[in-house]
């Protein structure tokens, strides 16, 4: 698909939210021109702003001539002006549907390439925003961890050397993420805290903060996006033994997504009645791991993988905020305990140090704080059994192998 953008030498119709394109391949040949016209909400002060709505008008025609209807709405914008091509953009658009036909590598294919799509989609806006919103970073992160995820379920028909390898780079960048997302998800249990323990957060978000900007221009990260890029085409698949690429995804998915439904299913039964907050947090990552294999049968499978799914997300969205709970506690109670001794024995530094000194009553909300922490814990820590016994139902995991 070829598309050419038509402006002013100045760009005065993009100044004012104005497109003008013509796409070929119309009937005969010619194309066709498409005016989009900005809605009287848009903001015509940023021309860059994504806008509420728009109109667009279009007309047949070739290239080399710029319909009549066109030239005269744009004339007191362009007046002694000539509209001229700015841009030829060149589209190839790949099948991306997946459905019960699809081959186990085109499933593959598709996880790959939605991954790296959600993470490009976060990584520019990352960069352009030196403060690091917390909503890219968020999906950002989510972005490797489904990837993660995805390979781990999938790696059976991959090379594994390059599953290992891939693997490890989105660990790292998601940890590296994950510093500073941690720091957003605890700064929503501090909204009613002391300033010194505010204070002291932000400080290590800054610092989290310079690391993701280090992360994000390093030759490792570039060559991941690479590595990815590359595999959304052509995966490293293994030529032979097991399961192939070629295999019908239909008939293979209820096995690979029911091992990860056994993995959750030993976690809890190795939790026992009173699982610990250790046990409960790996419950989680095995329930998440679930959801995302879940996720991606969806379009072969249907409902019954929908279904797991949601069983899925409601677990590990509610052992989230535990673990949450978990660890505000554990940062509060690090932070405000002092950094060195009071009793004249050998200091002993606490890693990472908090602040030199809390104020007695930022010690005693800290603690205040942390008792609220423990209420939610005990409270989440019971209310997970109930998505658990749904996921668990025979008539639920029927489809699985």
């Amino acid at each position: 698909m070829r598309t050419a953008y038509f402006d002013t030498t100045d760009f005065r119709l993009w100044e004012r939210g104005l497109t003008l394109q013509h796409r070929a391949g119309a009937p005969e040949g010619g194309g066709t021109w498409t005016l989009q016209l900005p809605s009287d909400r848009s903001d015509r002060a940023d021309p860059q702003k994504e806008e509420p709505g728009r109109t667009a008008r279009s007309w047949l025609g070739p290239e080399d001539t710029i319909p009549p209807e066109a030239a005269s709405i744009l004339r007191g914008v362009v007046r002694r002006g000539t509209l001229e091509q700015q841009v030829d953009l060149h589209t190839t658009r790949r099948p991306a549907a997946v459905d019960d036909g699809s081959s186990l590598g085109d499933l593959v294919r598709s996880a790959v390439r939605t991954g790296l799509d959600r993470l490009l989609d976060h990584d520019w806006r990352l960069r352009a925003s030196p403060s690091l919103r917390p909503h890219d970073v968020h999906q950002a992160r989510v972005a490797t961890r489904r990837l993660r995820s995805d390979l781990k379920t999938f790696g059976v028909v991959l090379d594994p050397v390059w599953v290992t390898h891939v693997r490890g780079d989105l660990k790292w960048v998601g940890s590296t993420l994950g510093a500073v997302r941690d720091r957003d998800v605890l700064a929503g249990h501090l909204d009613d805290g002391p300033p010194d323990l505010r204070q002291a957060l932000d400080d290590q978000r800054d610092a989290a903060r310079a690391d993701v900007s280090v992360m994000l221009d390093s030759t490792r990260y570039i060559d991941l996006l690479d590595r990815l890029h590359a595999a959304a085409d052509r995966p490293p698949f293994l030529d032979a033994g097991g399961l192939t690429a070629g295999d019908r995804a239909a008939d293979v998915l209820p096995a690979l997504v029911g091992a990860r439904w056994r993995a959750v299913r030993r976690q809890v039964r190795r939790a026992g009645p009173t699982p610990s907050d250790a046990q409960l947090h790996q419950i989680r990552i095995k329930a998440k791991q679930l959801r995302y294999a879940a996720e991606a049968a969806v379009p072969v499978v249907g409902k019954a993988a929908r279904r797991t799914a949601a069983d899925a997300a409601a677990i590990q969205t509610i052992l989230g905020r535990h673990h949450d709970a978990v660890a505000a506690e554990a940062w509060l109670r690090q932070t405000a305990a002092p950094t060195h001794a009071d009793n004249g024995e050998d200091a002993r530094t606490i890693s990472p140090p908090g602040p030199p000194s809390l104020a007695p009553p930022s010690v005693f909300e800290a603690g205040r704080l942390c008792a609220r922490e423990q209420r939610d814990q005990r409270r989440l820590g019971r209310k997970w059994r109930k998505p658990w016994d749904s996921l668990s139902r025979a008539k639920h995991r029927r489809w699985l192998a």
